[in-house]
This record gives C-alpha cells, sequence and structure tokens, in this order.
C-alpha cells in the first residue's frame, strides 16, 4: 500500500486543531464541550489508527519461520554460512524467510525432483538472496540447462544452484548482509 494515498496529513490537522481547542475551551469555562472534544478526537483516532494499521498489514508478506532442521539444511548448503557471527546469521535467517514467503518455484519441465518442497525454498531462497536486490515476487523456473537471470526470474537448475551455493565464499556473504 502506498504510504502517500493513506491520507494521513488532513487527519493529523484535523487532531492537531481539536486538541488545541480543548485549553481554549477550558480557559473559556465550556468544560463540558472540552470533554467532549476530548472523547470525539480520542474515538476518531483510535478508529482511524484501526483503518491505518489494516490497510498497512493488508500489503504485506509475513516471514517464514526458520526451524533447526532448516538451518541445519543452510549449513550443508553453504559450508561458510557456519563462520558468519551470530548477528549475521540471524540477518541472513531473517531475509533467507522473507524471500520463502514470497518465492515461487515452477517445473515446467516436470523433472523428477527427489527434493522436499521445504528444501527446495531454501535452495531458491538461498540463490536469490544472493543475485537479487528485491527479492519479492521471484519465481524459480527449474530450467536444464540453466539459463540465467530474467528480471525478477531465475532460470537455473537445482544442480547449479546447489554447486554455487557449495562455492560462496564468506566474503560474499557478508558483503551482501551489508548491502
Amino acid at each position: 500500500m502506498n504510504v502517500g494515498k493513506m491520507r494521513y496529513f488532513p487527519w493529523l490537522v484535523v487532531f492537531l486543531v481539536a486538541l488545541l481547542t480543548i485549553p481554549g475551551l477550558v480557559y473559556l469555562k465550556q468544560l463540558m464541550l472540552a470533554k467532549w472534544v476530548g472523547i470525539g478526537v480520542t474515538v476518531t483516532l483510535v478508529m482511524m489508527l484501526r483503518v491505518w494499521l489494516y490497510r498497512l498489514k493488508k500489503g504485506s508478506v509475513q516471514r517464514y519461520a526458520i526451524t533447526t532442521n532448516d538451518i541445519f539444511l543452510i549449513e550443508s548448503l553453504i559450508p561458510r554460512y557456519r563462520h558468519l557471527s551470530q548477528a549475521n546469521r540471524r540477518a541472513f535467517e531473517h531475509r533467507i524467510g522473507l524471500i520463502m514467503a514470497s518465492l515461487t518455484v515452477l517445473n515446467p519441465e516436470n523433472e523428477s525432483l527427489n527434493i522436499p518442497a521445504n528444501n527446495l525454498a531454501i535452495l531458491g531462497a538461498c540463490y536469490a538472496f544472493l543475485h537479487f536486490d528485491d527479492p519479492k515476487g521471484i519465481q524459480w523456473i527449474i530450467q536444464t540447462p540453466s539459463g540465467g537471470i530474467e528480471n525478477q526470474k531465475m532460470l537455473v537448475s537445482i544442480d547449479h544452484v546447489t554447486s554455487y551455493l557449495q562455492g560462496i565464499e564468506l566474503r560474499a556473504l557478508e558483503n551482501r548482509l551489508l548491502a
């Protein structure tokens, strides 16, 4: 959701004006009117916050929760992963979880895959993390022979992804985490 479409500014002006009128009403001894304005501002603000938060959450993607088994798989896929600092490991796992939540894996050639879907998603997410700046809505089209990367599509084979991840250097991982 585009923040510009939320129209925060007019509401903030209304709330500011209403809140500034309360001390003036108290000074003029209009206590009952000041109370009603305060209650109205509070109720309206709570309702608008609920609407804004609903709209913001509506467009977001929930992160996939990485399990211990997933971490074990990542360690076997990327040998240099073990040498990352604890903070970098957490950052890597968080980003992989975000990518896994939006990654689409397609098998147009109907190859026989002896890999569970979860492991396949981790493979694709790790590869996408290292190749895309904005890894949202990425499609991994399993293709033999590998065709490379086009827009938000990875046209690569499982063997290519596995061998690439096995050979990745620690410096490349750290640099990607800092980007």
